[in-house]
Formats: structure tokens, sequence, C-alpha cells
């Protein structure tokens, strides 16, 4: 029986931080040693607040990614997962329509019925990049 390499790491990583930040010790190995928080915890708490100084009194746009790595990040698995659609019932789609109509009214990304429209003008460009793409690739594969 052995640890698990996630725990392992994660208990390395605490430990590296303990020895260098005599504050992160002050504070939070009284709690791991109680059992009141994990290594996960510790980790997250102080790699988050790391991030937050990092970007404290910055707008989002000047720390974010330009647009086109985001978009890329967000599109590059679908094709990889386009072979589950053909699985979805209407029944199913009809589902996924309610869940996005709710998301999209109620939910943290509320858009209005003109942001979706646009949306899917967005889409329509992905769709043509896309369909670019595997072209590129036909012409590729027959070479």
């Amino acid at each position: 029986m052995g640890i698990d390499k996630t725990v392992f790491y994660q208990c390395r990583k605490v430990v590296d931080l303990f020895e260098k930040r005599e504050e992160v010790r002050a504070k939070w190995e009284p709690k791991l040693l109680s059992g009141d928080a994990g290594f996960t915890t510790i980790l997250r708490a102080v790699l988050g607040a790391a991030a937050s100084e990092k970007y404290e009194g910055r707008r989002p746009e000047e720390f974010r990614d330009p647009a086109a790595e985001q978009v890329y990040r967000a599109v590059k698995l679908f094709p990889v997962r386009v072979k589950d659609l053909s699985t979805i019932g209407e029944v199913d789609w009809k589902r996924i329509e309610d869940r996005l109509e709710t998301y999209f009214q109620t939910g943290p990304q509320k858009r209005s019925s003109e942001q979706m429209l646009e949306a899917v003008e967005g889409a329509k460009r992905l769709t043509k990049a896309l369909k670019t793409v595997a072209e590129r690739l036909a012409e590729k594969e027959g070479q």
C-alpha cells in the first residue's frame, strides 16, 4: 500500500511553501495539523491569493489572453466531441436548449436576445473556420 501520487506532490508543494514563506506556515500549518485544512485547500488559497495580488487594480482585458487565443482554447475540443452529437436524440436536444435558455437568462453569463444572435453569427464564422481546416486537411491527405 502506498500514497497517491497526487497527494504526495501536493504535500511536497505545501512543504516547499512552508519552507519559503513563514507567514504561510504560521497561518496554515495549525489548520493542516488539526485537520481543518488539507493540501488542496492550502494550495488553492495561497496560489489564488497570489493570482489576485498579481492582477490587483487591473481590468480583465488587461490580463486576459487575446480573444483569438480564448476562442481557440474554447473550440479546439469540439471536433473531438462532435461524435457525441450524433447520439443525442430530439428529447435530449430539447433539454439542452431549455438548460441553455435558463442559463443565459439567469446564469452568470446572462445574455440578451441581441447578444445571442451575435453569438450565432460568431458560430457561423467558427463553422467557416472549421470547414477551411477540413478542406486543408483533405488536400494534405490527397497528396
